[in-house]
């Protein structure tokens, strides 16, 4: 697909843009496109400008700052938190709504967020990769190179190496550049990597669904 999208811009008589949108599932087609575009996370300015056009009672620095905590700035999750506003009505209020985010999340439709994020069963070597990430790496994060040598040290568990391999990716340095693209990998302050904290907290607690 993406190969034919190159030969239409290409063959066009004016000038195009294509866009294609990949998934998980097909992350060995675009971890190595230099023209990709991640589709991240809603950051805190996202997120005021989202909650500012939807009406949502989160008005306060405070608010929206719990609010990016609880859900990850994943868009299902903020989606879930916005349908509970809307049947809630005008006198919800935010620390009510928060409660109730976090208890969908925990419940099993955390399952739900893991799957969209793509570190569910359905793709086994984002998820056994995602999962030695969260258990192996501090909120300090590491580096890349270190990072990719962690992984492999955690054969005993899984050998994400072979993983990587089986599903189609050149390495497993493919397969951290794909978490990254996805959001389930985040810089930390000091600019290196480490596992996304609400998705590592729901994948940590099974809602994963490892594949071993």
């Amino acid at each position: 697909m993406l190969d034919a999208a190159n030969n239409a811009v290409t063959s066009a008589k004016s000038d195009v843009t294509v866009a294609v949108v990949g998934s998980p599932a097909n992350a060995t087609a675009w971890v190595k496109r230099a023209n990709r575009i991640d589709l991240a996370r809603v950051d805190e300015p996202g997120l005021r400008m989202w909650c500012y056009e939807d009406g949502l009672p989160f008005r306060d620095e405070e608010s929206r700052a719990r609010l990016l905590a609880i859900t990850g700035g994943w868009m299902k999750a903020l989606a879930h938190a916005r349908q509970l506003a809307t049947a809630k009505g005008a006198a919800v209020n935010s620390g009510k709504l928060l409660k109730d985010v976090k208890t969908w999340l925990t419940s099993g439709d955390g399952r739900k967020l893991v799957a969209e994020a793509g570190v569910g069963p359905a793709n086994p070597v984002l998820a056994e990769t995602f999962l030695s990430v969260a258990n192996l790496v501090g909120p300090d994060g590491e580096n890349t190179w270190s990072l990719v040598e962690l992984l492999k040290l955690d054969k005993d568990r899984v050998d994400l190496e072979r993983l990587a391999t089986e599903a189609g990716f050149d390495s497993l340095d493919d397969v951290v550049t794909a978490l990254s693209a996805l959001g389930c990998l985040t810089d930390a302050a000091t600019g290196r990597l480490r596992p996304e904290p609400t998705l590592a907290e729901l994948v940590l607690n099974g809602a994963g669904g490892s594949t071993t």
